[in-house]
This record gives structure tokens, sequence and C-alpha cells, in this order.
């Protein structure tokens, strides 16, 4: 009944109902020719409503019913049916969206070749081969892999391909239309003529369809089939896997007629005419537009000049559109646009191609206040061809210092900065790296083109400079520490990177050094080395220098090592860098965000596991012991959860002993310390604590020092930063209370307590954070435990008053609660200790967030305790600032809206 067709229900009873008819024998043979069609309807039911379907139901008893007619009728009755019931099976088995459904109608299709025999279902034995329970539960899989090995069948390539342009071309779901457009092109191979003279010319009219899913899905749809079809389709199905024969693909290009193709180079700006960009579904109008250029593009397609310049145009206002989707999506169209189109002549590029593409860019990511803008042009700059960017090592330069200064953590985009330019600059220039290449290039795009220029020694350094200064990415805003995108984004960089200058770098091997490389080196033999500096001033000297300074003497030249000169010219990657790559990296590793030391984890596993380890490692052994990433543990590295905190904290204390490593991974440690994720803030302080412990019980005093001078550092370094002193504050507030500095504070030769009091001195002057005011009371109280009882009465116990007499009454009541307990504890610290007894009453008693003045007189309590203790206290302290005259202030009486009122009523 044509008023039950939406009626889901109505369908799913009555598929029931005819499986358990059929299974006791109550559906009569000569009624399955009105039965067959309905439940070949019904295998296919999907309505949509609102953002969603309902169907999968009815789908699945459908199979059930397939399934029972399978068991219940003959061969020869099922025989008239067969046809048409296998392929109704098979394309659901394939393309159903639910992954139950597509299992449902493999069973089914299984039930129906073992108990109607492969005969009648032909080539089902290869089928259920092929398609199975498991291969069908990945649905990408599903659509592309197995649905082109059951193509390959006559008898089901073609319903296949009806249906997914008929069908699942123009789904509801837009991941359903994505995945049968890439079905369809990967189909285009098995028959190019079918497609060419039927899919293709049923497909261009319904681009500019009002329904938004249909053009939508034909866009797609013809984007992926004339990659293909296109004069580039061998290339681009290499790329897919395709496996086709050459002499029968190199035909393909024949396919496309001219008038075909003029249609192809102008469905954009049709598309563009129409005005489907605006409105609903015009954000995924463009994503798929811009899919269709770069398919156009790599399909080398025929364009003139026009044409080409107006898809540029069109890429353009992708590039800068704020959905990040649309921005990737057009910015892999425009590589595919510019390596294709845009010709370079011997001389490189035209001042007008140079100013419409680079110079533009260059100057939008400069001077843009448009957030959009900057982050889709810094995404595109780097992956524009290399006839572009390098055709002149000045070119490269500017490229190199635009890329360069978006990515620095510190650059703004209008009144603040913006994350993610500087992550799409941090690809950009790794792109860069890999698309230009580190060196003297020989490469040549064509005969008639001009050479790329490749990357030199400064511009090299430069790019690792630039990645480095990303690492120290901290910006948060509201969605939080968004500069971890900039730190995943350039430890991913620093990998590439400095594979490509091991690469470049004219590094000879072990087994080729001088002896000063010494014998562990020449023992393993298989780990490219380069000289260090001291070996390349050892070998300076070592060559016979005073006959060149001679020779160059009588030729009234300047003296020039030439031979070292260009060697080290060859050189990309040195100790120095290697020390900043892995300390920067073992940095991240020791921080408190998973994703950030997971993926840390994976990118030292990259640089140190393997035959590709890269040279100049200081203290190897000890690091890859350390790391278990040695001999004994190379089959662990794969399944290592570096996110686990349990895991990777223990394993930094073995390597924080390297010295280049020390601080590195201290400054990281600090900050998952001080923490607020518990696990990682449980984990990373019992690592820290077990290795004072042992270096406590090892007597390596000067270990601890060197401890405590990397935690004044990251004071000098970070003042006022409360991303840093905190939980630096909160990391040494631990430390001392289990002790773990007892021995330097008794130390008469250090000057770590007078340093770190000092530091907490300078963190409290004219601070508003609460927090970090809170954590410097613990640490204050806790110097008080030091050899030089001098430093605590003059500079530690004042500081300690000032606190009790602090603006803030939050600040005043804790630090009167916590000197009250450490009075308790010991009470040996205070210069007097005859009026301890008076001082606590004191401490107890008095509500110290009350106001320091009249009536309740705080800071007069505070003077009473500072005399019993003996303290001396400045004037000011003891006074308190100067009030200020309180400002005058003119009413105007008729500014209220009360007054108003009152004036109308009179």
């Amino acid at each position: 009944n044509e008023q039950n067709l939406e009626n889901d229900n109505i369908w799913h009873g009555s598929c029931l109902t005819l499986a358990e008819l059929a299974r006791r024998g109550l559906l009569l043979p000569n009624r399955l020719a009105e039965v067959i069609p309905i439940v070949i309807q019904a295998i296919q039911y999907d309505v949509p409503r609102g953002s969603h379907s309902v169907g999968s139901h009815v789908r699945d008893a459908a199979s059930y019913v397939c399934w029972a007619f399978a068991r219940a009728y003959s061969p020869s009755i099922l025989q008239p049916y067969v046809v048409e019931l296998s392929k109704a099976i098979v394309i659901a088995s394939l393309f159903d969206r639910e992954i139950n459904c597509r299992r449902a109608a493999s069973a089914s299709f299984q039930e129906c070749v073992g108990r109607q025999g492969a005969d009648n279902f032909k080539h089902g034995i290869a089928i259920l081969t092929t398609a199975d329970y498991f291969t069908l539960g990945n649905r990408v899989e599903s659509f592309t892999t197995v649905a082109k090995k059951i193509a390959s069948f006559e008898e089901y390539r073609y319903p296949i391909i009806d249906h997914l342009c008929d069908e699942k071309l123009f789904h509801w779901d837009v991941d359903i239309r994505k995945l049968s457009s890439v079905s369809l092109g990967i189909l285009t191979s098995l028959d190019p003529n079918y497609f060419s003279k039927t899919v293709l010319p049923n497909l261009l009219p319904l681009c500019t369809h009002e329904n938004l899913s249909v053009r939508h899905g034909a866009v797609l749809g013809v984007a992926e089939v004339i990659l293909t079809l296109g004069p580039g389709g061998q290339e681009n199905n290499d790329c897919r896997n395709i496996l086709y024969p050459t002499n029968e693909f190199d035909k393909l290009s024949n396919y496309l007629t001219e008038e075909l193709t003029a249609s192809l180079s102008g469905l954009v700006f049709q598309i563009e005419k129409a005005r489907l960009y605006r409105g609903r579904g015009g954000e995924i109008m463009r994503s798929a537009v811009s899919r269709y250029v770069e398919c156009l593009s790599k399909s080398k397609i025929q364009l003139s000049v026009k044409q080409q310049v107006g898809l540029l145009d069109s890429l353009d206002i992708n590039i800068k559109h704020p959905n990040e989707d649309i921005q990737k999506a057009a910015v892999s169209a425009l590589d595919a646009l510019m390596n294709t189109y845009f010709p370079v002549g011997i001389n490189g590029p035209s001042e007008r191609l140079q100013n419409r593409v680079v110079n533009t860019y260059i100057k939008i990511i400069r001077e843009e206040e448009n957030v959009a803008a900057t982050r889709g042009f810094s995404l595109a700059l780097g992956h524009l061809p290399a006839k572009l960017l390098a055709h002149t090592t000045a070119q490269l330069d500017a490229v190199i210092d635009c890329l360069s200064y978006a990515s620095n953590h510190q650059t703004k985009v209008g009144p603040q900065g913006d994350a993610e330019t500087r992550r799409n600059a941090i690809s950009s220039l790794v792109r860069l790296c890999e698309t230009v290449g580190i060196g003297s290039s020989e490469r040549k795009a064509e005969v008639k083109e001009s050479p790329i220029v490749g990357l030199n020694k400064k511009q090299v350094a430069k790019i690792f400079d630039s990645l480095l200064t990303s690492l120290k990415d901290y910006n948060t805003d509201r969605r939080g520490d968004v500069g971890s995108w900039s730190r995943v984004a350039a430890m991913k960089g620093l990998v590439t990177i400095t594979s490509l200058a091991i690469s470049a770098s004219n590094i000879p091997q072990a087994s080729h050094s001088s002896d000063h490389l010494g014998n562990e080196m020449r023992r393993e033999n298989i780990f490219p080395v380069t000289p260090t500096f001291k070996m390349r001033v050892e070998n300076f000297f070592e060559t016979d220098v005073e006959n060149k300074v001679e020779e160059c003497l009588l030729k009234n030249n300047s003296y020039r090592d030439y031979e070292a000169a260009d060697f080290l010219s060859q050189i990309y990657f040195d100790d120095q860098k290697c020390a900043e790559v892995l300390g920067g990296i073992l940095k991240q590793l020791a921080e408190k965000l998973d994703a950030v030391r997971c993926q840390a984890g994976l990118c030292l596993v990259q640089l140190l596991s393997g035959p590709n380890m890269i040279p100049f490692l200081p203290c190897k052994e000890m690091l890859l012991e350390g790391l278990r990433m040695d001999c004994r543990h190379s089959n662990d590295n794969e399944e290592t959860n570096w996110a686990n905190p349990e895991f990777t904290f223990p394993l930094l204390m073995r390597v924080i002993n390297i010295d280049a490593f020390f601080y590195p991974i201290i400054s990281g440690l600090v900050v998952s310390i001080g923490g607020l994720t518990e696990s990682v803030t449980k984990h990373s302080t019992k690592a820290i604590l077990d290795y004072f412990r042992a270096l406590q019980k090892a007597k390596m005093i000067g270990k601890i020092s060197k401890i405590g001078k990397a935690f004044i550092r990251l004071f000098d370094e970070h003042p006022k930063d409360s991303r840093v002193i905190l939980p630096l504050l909160v990391t040494i507030d631990k430390l001392l209370s289990h002790g773990c500095f007892d021995n330097i504070l008794q130390d008469e030769r250090s000057d770590f307590t007078d340093q770190l009091v000092m530091r907490i001195r300078k963190e409290s002057s004219r601070c508003t954070d609460i927090k970090r005011l809170l954590a410097i009371i613990p640490v204050a109280l806790g110097t008080l435990h030091t050899h030089d009882k001098e430093l605590v009465k003059s500079t530690t116990f004042p500081f300690i008053m000032r606190l009790l007499a602090h603006r803030y009454p939050r600040i005043r009541r804790c630090t009167a609660e916590q000197f009250y307990v450490k009075l308790l504890e010991d009470d040996s610290i205070a210069p007097k200790s005859d009026n301890i007894d008076k001082v606590m009453t004191i401490l107890s008693e008095v509500t110290w967030d009350r106001s320091l003045g009249p009536p309740w007189n705080v800071r007069e309590s505070r003077n009473q305790v500072a005399l019993l203790l003996g303290v001396e206290l400045s004037e000011k302290d003891r006074v308190g600032p100067a009030s200020k005259p309180a400002a005058t202030k003119v009413v105007d009486e008729f500014a209220s809206y009360q007054s108003l009122v009152e004036t109308a009523g009179r």
C-alpha cells in the first residue's frame, strides 16, 4: 500500500511474518513472484527523517527473509528469482550503512549459496571468501577493496555501479556519499567506456541540482571518476593501488571527449554562477568543489589560462574560509593545481605569477588580522611547488622568514596570537624542506624549467631554530593548552628534518674516521658520525696549514682552509643540534599532557631505534638503555604506551644523569609534579622522590645541589610566569617537606637557601595571583631549617611577617595557620624560643582574615608576633602603606532613573 511505504513498523512486521510463513511452509511457491520484489525493495529500505533515517531494522529483517527462503524452497523453485535476489543481497552486504545489516546480508547470501548451490548463485564461493564476517565489519574496506574484487565478476559489476550512482552517491549521510564516490573512482578502471558514456553524462547535470545531497554526491562522484579517466589516470591509480594492465590503461585518456572535457572544465564556474556556496550546505559544497579541482588537476585535463586563474581565485576564497576542513581541501587542490598548471620558464616564474601567488600569500600571513586568512595561507604556502618557492635563494629566504615569523609563539594575529596559524606554519616549514630538499639540488621538473635551489646550511639552521622555538609554545586560551598543537607539530617536524639533514650531510662512516672517534664507534661501524667541534680543531692543526698559508701569500690571496670549509658546508646536523633536538623532545616527554608525551615517545623511537639511528648521541649506551631502546628491548618499542605516566617518568629519571638532558628533563618534570592531573602528579612525584632517596643513599650531594641550581635557573628564566612558577613552588614544597634538600640546607658552602628566598620574595612582590602566593607560603616556611640563622632572622622571618600582614585576607589566614603548625613541629627555628607559647597563642586566637586596621587591628597583632620573636621590621612594615585620600566624587542629582521619575511626576 502506497500509504504505508514510509511506515517502518509495517515493513518490519511484514518481513518477519513472511520469514516465519516461509519457514513453516505456509507461503506457497506460486506467491513468490509477488513476494520477491517486495523483499528486494525491503532490503534497500531507508527513509530519511530530519538529520537521520529509519530502516536498519527493516533491512535486517529482509535479510532474515532471504535466509528463510533459502532454507524453505528447493533450488528449482527459487531459480527464476536467483539473479535479482543475489544482486540485492550482495549490494546490501557491501554498501549498507550499518555493520549489522552488512553482516546479516552476508549471512543470508552464505545460506543461499549453501542451500541453493553455487551453480544458481554465480561465483558464490569466491564472494563468500572475499566478503566474510570480518572484512565487512570495516565500512571503508567494504566500500573499496571488497567492492572492487566482487565487481570484477561481470554479473555483479553493473548492478554495483548503478546502485552507487543512483542510490548511495545521494545518501543522506555525508560520509556514505564520500565513500561511494571513492568506490566509484576505484571501479572506473574496470570499464572506463561505461563510465565515460553512461555515468559521467548522467552525473554532470546533477552537479547543480536543487537538492544538496544530490549535487554534493554528484560533484564528488564526477571528481573521483575523472581522476581515473583523465590523462594522468595511470599515475593516479598507481597511488590508489588499483591493478590494471598498463597497455589497456594507456587508452583511458581517449574516453574523455572534447564535449565532456569542456563540461568538466567549466563545472566549477557553473556552480559558482548558480551561487551554490550560499545557504545551507554551502560549506560541504566548497569542500567538494575543492576536491573536484584537485582531481581535475591531477587528471591533467587541458584548461585555458583564464580557467586556470579562475580556479586559483576560487581556491584562494576557500583557503581563507573559517572551516578547517575546507581549508585543508583547498590547500590539497592548490598543490595539485600549481604542480599541473602555471608553467615556469628557464628564468623562473614570471613576476606576475610570483606576485599573484607567493608574494600575496606572504603579505597576507604577515599583515592580515583575519585569523582564518592567516591559518589558510600559512598552510597553503608550504604546499606550493618548488618551482615557485625555490627558484632563487632570496625567494626561499623570504618564504622561510615568513613561516618562521608565523610559527613563533610570540607572533600576534590582530590583538592576540592564533594557535592554528602557528601550527600550520610549522607544518608548512616541514613540508617546504621535503619539497625543496636540503643541499644543492639538481632536479628539474622539465627541460625548459629552471633548476630548484636547495636549502643551504644557514636556512636549515634557521628552520631548526624555528622548530625548537616552537617547543616553547605554551599559549593557552578558553580551549586549554593550544600551544600543545604547535609542540606536537614541531616534534614531528624535527624528526623529519633531522632525517633529511643527516641524509644530505657529508657524513663519513665510523670505519673511515680518525682515531679520535674512539674504540666504541669503530666497533659498531654502522652508525654514521661527523666530527665534533673538538675533532675539527684537532684535524685543522694536523693538516699542513703552513704550506697553504705560504701558497696564499704568494698568490696575494687571503688564507682559507678550502677543503675543510667545503667539507663543513655540507654538514647540516652536528652534535650540538643532536643535543638540542633530543633535549627538546625529552622535555616534552616529561610534561603533563598525555597526548604530548605519547607523541614525544614516538618521535624518540623514530630517532633512536632501528638502522636510522641518528649520530652524535651523548652517552649513547646510557640513553638507549635508560629509555629501553637498546637491543634487549627493541621489540617492545612498538607496543610502548608513552602516555602512561607510571611507565614514562621512571625511565626519564634513568636518563636525567646525562648532563646534556638534565635541565630539559627537570624543567619538564617540574610542570608535571606541580600539575593538576592526579595520575601524572602522583607518578612524577614518586619518580623524583625515589631519585632523591637514591642520591641521598649514595651521598651524592653534588647532584642534589645541581637540581637546586636548576630550580633557581627556572625562577630566573620564567619570572612572574604562573605556568612555570606555580608548579615549581609546589615541587620545591614537596621536596622540602620530604627532606630532600636537608643536606644542602645544612651545608655551609651552599647558597641555595639564600638564592631561593631571594627568588620567592621577588615572586611575591606586587603579585596578585592568589594561587602563587599560597604556594610561596610553605616554601618560605620550609627554608627556616637552614644552617644560616642570620639569613633566617634578617630575611626569611621579616618576609613571613610581611605575609602575615598581606593585603589579601586569605594569605594572612593561611600564613598564620601554616606558621602555627611549623612552630608546633619545631620551635627551634624561632630566633627567640622563650616566647613561643605567646606567639602561638596570638597565631591561634587572632582572626587573621579581618581588617588590618581598626577595629580589628590585625597589623598590631602581627607587630606583636614580630616583637616576641625578635624580628626587626621596618617603619613601613609596622605602620603599613599610607592611605590615599579618597577622591571626591561630584554627584549628578539628575544621573539616576529615579530622579527622572521624580522630576516627571512633579
